[in-house]
């Protein structure tokens, strides 16, 4: 495995959902095919994240179907909704066990296997923050959970709600993101409860059994001095014995002392990346870049590439996943294409999302088991694999990186700043040099290859993508930079492998 690794991410429900009909029943974990599997592997993939396997609870199911902002956002995703389409949220889990629908546990396990075959890995859910309103703890140990009083629940009715349980009703917290409304379908726990820190991690060793990685959904929630600000004194409710230890460097440690080798990816806003770095987190979600490259020109993009390689090589880069809409509805194929050279070549890890290298442009909804079948992009499809193909015959994930500042082409010609510019280096592959024009209009800038040993007679520069071939004086580019001049959204992949 590189330290590079690339991941694609499956809706696994709407998936499998695709193959009822060729099936004629519902299909399970156990009807993936080996011919995907192995087309996956051949593109470089080399994580699978079955987003959505664990055990839903009716009481998430009865919310999904009675919510009615909820209800809009259903008929957006599949105009022709049924009332059996909606199974509720993933993320409202009733137990961490496979649910029986998509096979069980020995599903998995078998899928797993499978997946060996072709090298692949596992990687699963596991969200800290909270439960779904039926997990059983709620009923048994509703101490695991946020209280509040019945003035929160008249004032924040939206965050809170009457649960009964083993001993009588108790008014407890919705799990939250302070910065909106509680999520219905759930229920906080108390991160500032010991017990509940010793049972999250005993639902980790038994989960890192099945897998080889976690997306850790939200995982800043549970930092406690996000934790701390976000429920103020409700943490000391029904919690006798608070302790305000962080929950993630122990956890981490322990499961990677069980298991050398498992990556931990933690979903992460508000610049708390780093931070969840350094709890042990192997990537963290790059949102920054992602906002950039769909709001900002090449100066903010570039700003963000030139960080410390210590955090940006365990970043996860992205241009979709299933909390953002589908890159072919927000981005015009042109500058498409320069959004992908640039998450796909950056260091750190690439997050693919299924549907997204055929440019599907409706975003599946979590809550449902099914979605509208779209036809496939031809011009994405082959642009996008033979992408990943070229990655992974030159072994880019496994090269050096470096950034590069473009040069004014001129006196008085700013368009430089319009380039997006780095480098990559392999030992047996040689040297790749990209070159983006991330703007609208005609560009030219000189790439500096002075750091590079070239020979000072005729180079031979290929362009990767367009196959065109380039003379070049090796001598002269040393001292003056590569001249480039691209149109709006163009792009080099120039490749020069020494003698």
């Amino acid at each position: 495995m590189s330290n590079q690794p690339i991941i694609f991410e499956v809706d696994t429900r709407p998936y499998l959902s695709s193959m009822d009909s060729l099936l004629g029943r519902k299909a399970t974990l156990d009807d993936i095919q080996d011919e995907w599997l192995g087309h996956l592997a051949s593109l470089g993939i080399e994580y699978i994240w079955f987003m959505g396997v664990w055990q839903l609870g009716q009481a998430g199911k009865a919310i999904s179907q009675s919510h009615p902002e909820w209800q809009q956002e259903f008929h957006k995703a599949l105009p022709d909704l049924q009332a059996e389409d909606i199974t509720g949220s993933p993320y409202a889990i009733a137990g961490y066990q496979v649910d029986e629908c998509l096979g069980g546990n020995s599903a998995l396990a078998g899928l797993r296997q499978s997946m060996k075959k072709f090298g692949l890995k596992l990687c699963l859910d596991f969200v800290p923050n909270h439960t779904a309103l039926d997990h059983p703890w709620v009923h048994d140990h509703p101490e695991y959970y946020i209280h509040g009083t019945s003035e929160h629940l008249s004032k924040f009715p939206a965050n809170y709600t009457s649960v009964l349980c083993h001993d009588g009703p108790h008014i407890l917290a919705h799990g939250r993101d302070p910065y909106f409304p509680g999520w219905a379908d759930t229920l906080q726990l108390n991160y500032f409860n010991r017990e509940v820190q010793s049972k999250m991690l005993e639902t980790l060793l038994d989960i890192s059994d099945q897998c080889d990685a976690l997306r850790c959904d939200m995982s800043m929630l549970v930092i406690p001095e996000v934790f701390s600000s976000t429920w103020q004194e409700n943490h000391l409710i029904n919690n006798p014995r608070p302790v305000k230890t962080s929950f993630w460097p122990g956890a981490t440690a322990t499961i990677k002392k069980s298991h050398p080798g498992f990556l931990f990816i933690a979903e992460a806003y508000w610049d708390l990346e780093w931070r969840l770095q350094q709890d042990g987190f192997d990537f963290t979600y790059d949102k920054k870049l992602y906002d950039r490259i769909l709001t900002c020109g090449a100066k903010d993009i570039h700003e963000h590439l030139h960080s410390d390689p210590s955090f940006g090589n365990k970043c996860a880069r992205f241009l979709e996943n299933h909390d953002e809409p589908r890159i072919a509805s927000k981005l015009e194929w042109p500058k498409q294409q320069c959004a992908c050279l640039i998450t796909f070549l950056t260091p750190g890890m690439l997050l693919l999302h299924e549907g997204q290298l055929e440019g599907n442009q409706i975003r599946s909804n979590v809550h449902l088991r099914r979605r509208i079948l779209e036809p496939v992009s031809l011009e994405i499809l082959a642009f996008s694999e033979k992408m990943l193909e070229l990655i992974k015959a030159n072994h880019l994930r496994e090269s050096s990186w470096t950034w590069v500042q473009p040069i004014e082409a001129w006196p008085g010609n700013f368009t430089h700043q319009d380039f997006i510019a780095f480098s990559r280096k392999h030992p047996n592959t040689g040297y790749h040099l990209f070159a983006i024009n991330y703007s609208e209009h005609q560009s030219q800038c000189l790439f500096p290859v002075s750091d590079h040993p070239l020979p000072d007679g005729e180079i031979t520069l290929t362009d990767l993508l367009s196959g065109t071939i380039y003379k070049r004086n090796g001598s002269d580019l040393k001292t003056n930079g590569l001249f480039v001049d691209l149109p709006p959204w163009g792009y080099h992949w120039l490749h020069y492998k020494p003698n």
